[in-house]
């Protein structure tokens, strides 16, 4: 009481009001850190098609067009063999492939994630800016966009369409087998996994916690591109997911990424490809 009877009712109002707004704004940049928001370079190549097409038939087609055409000035054999995630004796790179594939209607995608890859897809999308490609393909353009991620506290859902779970028969014949509980965790593991690693190659500083899974099913076996005896076919299936993390730009999990499997969706939008 004599510090109100010092300062007034009045002033003891203002003080509180300072005290508390103090912490109120103390919350706010707390929480704006907390949910900073952390953008990489990502470039997208879209090429007009004379037709639909399959990613397989268009990334087939895309490399046709490079074998046929000169490779952009300050481009090496290595760099072009590299949008295919293969040396150039054909052998497969194991590292991720910051390059992946994607059809939408009568245009073909080519995504590129980080500054490097980003600066080889901006050039070949400089061979033909407006006018028509060879393989009736047309209008090269190149488009600068942002990847990257948002630490939120309600959970986001995702969807994956075409996931691959099994890469030959060995797996496939052990996720056939699998409980219901194990294939679950499977998933949650080949997800964080997966966002990890991509945060990693992106140079994001983020512990990517493991998702929830909502739901998997809608499994199908489709053919192998390179057929052998004991690898025929791929296992695919559709996963949605949650996680407390906003996802922004070109991601995906599992395996073969670079020929259009694993790209994840917005959950709100489930009718994309």
């Amino acid at each position: 009481m004599q510090f109100c009877t010092q300062v007034g009712f009045g002033g003891l109002v203002a003080w509180l009001n300072c005290r508390l707004t103090k912490k109120v704004l103390q919350e706010i940049i707390w929480g704006m850190q907390s949910k900073k928001i952390m953008n990489r370079e990502q470039g997208t190549l879209a090429i007009y098609l004379p037709r639909p097409m399959l990613v397989a038939e268009f990334r087939e087609t895309f490399s046709l067009w490079i074998d046929e055409s000169h490779l952009p000035a300050g481009l090496t054999a290595v760099q072009a063999c590299a949008l295919f995630n293969h040396a150039e004796d054909g052998k497969p790179l194991n590292d991720l492939s910051p390059y992946r594939f994607q059809v939408d209607g009568n245009w073909g995608l080519v995504h590129a994630i980080g500054a490097s890859a980003c600066a080889v897809l901006r050039k070949f999308g400089q061979l033909a800016p407006d006018g028509p490609m060879s393989m009736g393909m047309a209008k090269a353009k190149f488009e600068e966009r942002n990847v990257g991620c948002l630490l939120v506290d309600a959970p986001a859902s995702y969807v994956i369409p075409e996931m691959v779970v099994c890469r030959n028969a060995r797996q496939y014949a052990r996720w056939r087998s699998a409980p219901c509980g194990d294939k679950r965790q499977y998933l949650q593991q080949c997800l964080q996994k997966a966002l990890q690693r991509q945060a990693d190659f992106l140079g994001i500083t983020l512990q990517v916690q493991q998702p929830e899974i909502i739901c998997f099913g809608q499994e199908r076996t489709i053919p192998k591109v390179r057929r052998s005896p004991a690898n025929a076919f791929l296992r695919v299936a559709s996963v949605e997911f949650a996680l407390p993390l906003v996802l922004h730009g070109h991601w995906a999990a599992g395996a073969l990424i670079n020929r259009g499997f694993g790209v994840i969706f917005d959950g709100k939008n489930v009718e994309q490809p």
